[in-house]
Formats: structure tokens, C-alpha cells, sequence
């Protein structure tokens, strides 16, 4: 059974696409989740056009980083005051909330 995608309606739909994080490395899942958001996965693919995916996803919490990047990865963000520079490492960042970080 074989579909023609090129321009038609089912190469334009989106779609929803529920990723489980459990177990998975952070940099690899996140270029995976960056490409079907953008698009590049369809053959219509345009950076000018908005023809990217939904994603969800589930486990969170249970996402890995590999050798030290758990203690040594720093997430910054500044208040807007003078000296109002934040940082929190990766790992208090898990103890915090797992769906804040990138």
C-alpha cells in the first residue's frame, strides 16, 4: 500500500507524537524533539514555513546525562536586577522540577 506524501494534505497534517524520555540521553532526544518540531522529517520541508509536529513528552524525571554533566551542567537565568544572575547545576535541577530544564 503506497501513499503519494509530496504536496497533498497528509504531507501538511500534524501530528502528535508522545516520546517516553525514561532512560534516554538528553542531547540525543532533544535534537530528535528539535527536528520533528521544526519539520525536517517531511519532504515539504520549509524553514520559511511553520510545518513542524506536536511532542509530548512523558517520564521526564527519568532522563540521564552522561559522564559528569550532572554535577558540572549549569542552567543561568537572570532576574533583571543588578547581580540577579542564577544558576542551579543539573542535578538540583531534577530534585526541583524535571520539566523546567531544555
Amino acid at each position: 500500500m503506497s501513499q503519494a506524501v509530496g504536496n497533498t494534505a497528509l504531507a501538511y497534517a500534524r501530528v502528535w507524537h508522545v516520546v517516553d524520555a525514561r532512560q534516554r540521553v538528553l542531547g540525543r532526544l532533544a535534537t530528535s524533539v528539535a527536528t520533528t518540531l521544526m519539520g525536517k522529517h517531511k519532504p515539504i520541508y520549509d524553514p520559511a514555513s511553520d510545518c513542524g509536529d506536536y511532542v509530548v513528552v512523558l517520564n521526564a524525571k527519568e532522563i540521564m546525562v552522561t559522564g559528569k554533566k550532572a554535577q558540572q551542567k549549569l542552567y543561568r537565568h537572570h532576574t533583571g536586577h543588578p547581580g540577579g544572575l542564577k544558576e542551579i547545576n543539573f542535578e538540583n535541577l531534577m530534585a526541583k522540577d524535571s520539566t523546567e530544564r531544555d
